[in-house]
């Protein structure tokens, strides 16, 4: 597992988590709360890609960063 993936496992698991915690009744999540693990996870990537920093002309250490988190979108998309 690359890094990448190891941070959309990562992020996935923590959404996962905290909806898994605030069901204390129920040991298995449904499929619907999962997809919103996963949705949450997307949407803190999808805020650091929209972030002001990368709508500047980009340098090459920008295009970078932009395609590490695109990347990790796409992880966590895959989950």
């Amino acid at each position: 597992m690359d890094a990448i993936e190891q941070k959309a496992r990562e992020l996935y698991g923590f959404f996962y988590v905290i909806i898994q915690k605030a069901d204390k009744y129920s040991y298995l999540l449904s499929d619907e709360e999962k997809e919103f693990s996963k949705q949450a996870a997307i949407k803190c990537v999808d805020e650091i890609l929209n972030l002001s920093y990368f709508t500047h002309e980009p340098t090459e250490d920008d295009i970078l960063y932009r395609n590490h988190f695109q990347h990790l979108k796409e992880k966590i998309q895959s989950l």
